[in-house]
């Protein structure tokens, strides 16, 4: 999910009031442990997110050692040297220590021990999942090259060996993404700063609060009088505290463990430097920017001001992981046509049966760096779906769909035609959707950073395709560039397979109409 360091945030129901008119201020005392309480803050300090990495880590070796022991050491023959037949207890130790360097190579390729994602309950098990599967596949692969017999043994051994460790360390990595959104165990954070990336944060996070680890509790700003002047008619999401006093008792007092700066330097320097005074006792400090990206999965374009550059789509790909979108695109793309022959025949006759017209839906859309190729579906919508010609959205229960339209769509085998512009090399399996010439002329002029998404290849699902319903207006379009953006910035091989994994749910659940 998740610069992925994640920093998830909720607000707690008494700091989701809101505030008119002249804005109450919440001054903290250094005495007022009432106070404190009243706004849930907890002095203790938490179990930070460095202690909870070694946590999982040293959880993570203990269960496989004990596994890797009980169920692959015990089967290893000893190593025959030159010289003389190593001994056992060298044999099971160089063993383990193969076992530890693989075990850090896969967890490196999934970023299995990110901090921004051990508090997902859906990511973190993933992770910990596919690491395993890798680890299992290198571990078969190098014991039958030194070994080069016995691959029956081994492979029945390596496949105990996962069917042991997979359960137990996905239900390891759940344990400890439960437990970080248990109050005992939530961090306390606040947000220098009142403008409107703070504002969205919160709102972002009142919204969906289950994403959060983080308790917001208030704001802490020094233009609290000048905001009751200028709009004295203001609803704000949290509480505002106080100014650089208040976060400095808040600081000495460790009542918090998360600042989240959304307020810059030239703005307030005495307020920002006391805030990076707390990173010196351990407290966290995270840009608003990159809190709002692993928060809500989405890049706030309409936010960013003058950090324009983080929308831009990032260009640092590894050759390995562009090999693996060749090789997903390839597979899907032969997978696809091999379902396509078979389901073509009975989808041709409801097709025609239904309405009369033509089987496929032919549409020239924009691909990567805006050339055009032409797109193909089955048709689900009447001929006269678009009255001479004039390009119109899609939409939620669209009319101009057909009774077998609405089916395909609904189970999104319209799109299924699209592997032969993923095997053509005009698409790929995963990225933004592609959109008409139409559409990008009228929506680039109002939404900004909208061509950024030409800078990938276009997806036969993507990120804003799971996250995101059908766009039927510019301020939706400008909803789902956000998820677009996002996809485009952190592409990574995890991202894919939760892209993948939630398609399949989309369409098991009939989710597309």
């Amino acid at each position: 999910m998740l610069k992925e360091q994640e920093y998830q945030q909720q607000s707690e129901p008494v700091s989701r009031q809101s505030y008119q008119g002249s804005t109450a201020t919440l001054t903290l005392s250094t005495t007022s442990h009432r106070e404190q309480r009243r706004l849930g803050l907890r002095t203790r300090r938490r179990i930070s997110s460095n202690d909870w990495r070694l946590i999982l880590i040293g959880g993570d070796s203990v269960l496989l050692l004990v596994t890797f022991t009980l169920l692959i050491v015990r089967y290893q023959p000893p190593v025959e040297s030159s010289s003389r037949l190593i001994v056992p207890w060298e044999t099971h130790l160089a063993w383990i220590g193969c076992a530890a360097l693989l075990w850090g190579f896969a967890a490196r390729l999934t970023r299995t021990y990110d901090l921004n994602g051990m508090s997902s309950r859906l990511v973190s098990p993933l992770r910990a999942i596919i690491t395993l599967l890798l680890l299992a596949g290198l571990w078969f692969a190098l014991s039958a090259t030194l070994e080069g017999h016995a691959l029956r043994s081994l492979l029945l051994t390596t496949l105990s060996f996962t069917g042991v460790s997979l359960p137990l360390i996905a239900g390891w990595h759940l344990a400890i993404a439960q437990c970080l959104h248990m109050p005992p165990f939530r961090r306390q954070g606040v947000i220098v700063g009142m403008n409107t990336i703070g504002e969205a944060i919160a709102r972002e996070l009142q919204a969906a609060p289950r994403r959060s680890t983080i308790d917001i509790v208030g704001y802490v700003t020094e233009e609290e009088n000048l905001l009751a002047q200028a709009e004295p008619e203001r609803q704000l999401p949290l509480p505002i505290l106080g100014g650089r006093a208040t976060l400095q008792r808040l600081i000495e007092q460790q009542a918090i463990d998360v600042l989240i700066m959304a307020t810059e330097y030239q703005e307030n320097p005495a307020l920002v430097q006391e805030a990076i005074t707390g990173t010196h006792l351990g407290i966290s400090l995270v840009p608003a920017l990159c809190v709002y990206e692993n928060v809500s999965g989405k890049i706030p374009v309409e936010q960013i001001g003058e950090q324009w550059y983080i929308a831009l789509p990032g260009a640092n790909l590894s050759p390995l992981y562009l090999c693996w979108r060749k090789a997903l695109d390839f597979t899907f793309g032969l997978l696809g046509l091999l379902i396509l022959i078979l389901l073509l025949p009975p989808l041709a006759l409801l097709i025609r049966l239904d309405s009369p017209g033509p089987l496929f839906h032919c549409q020239e859309r924009l691909g990567k760096n805006g050339r055009k190729f032409k797109m193909y579906k089955f048709r689900s919508m009447h001929v006269d779906a678009e009255p001479e010609g004039k390009a119109m959205w899609a939409s939620h229960n669209d009319a101009r769909v057909t009774r077998v339209g609405r089916f395909l769509r609904a189970t999104h085998l319209d799109e299924l035609p699209q592997v032969l512009n993923i095997l053509r090399g005009e698409m790929s399996l995963i990225g933004p959707r592609p959109e008409r010439e139409e559409f990008v002329t009228v929506l680039e002029k109002t939404i900004p950073f909208y061509r950024c998404r030409l800078s990938v290849p276009p997806g036969l699902t993507g990120w804003a395709q799971v996250k995101y319903h059908y766009t039927s207006t510019s301020q939706q379009a400008l909803e789902k560039l956000q998820y677009d953006l996002y996809y485009i910035k952190h592409q990574s091989y995890m991202l894919d397979i939760l892209i993948i994994l939630r398609t399949i749910i989309e369409v098991i659940k009939l989710r597309g109409v």
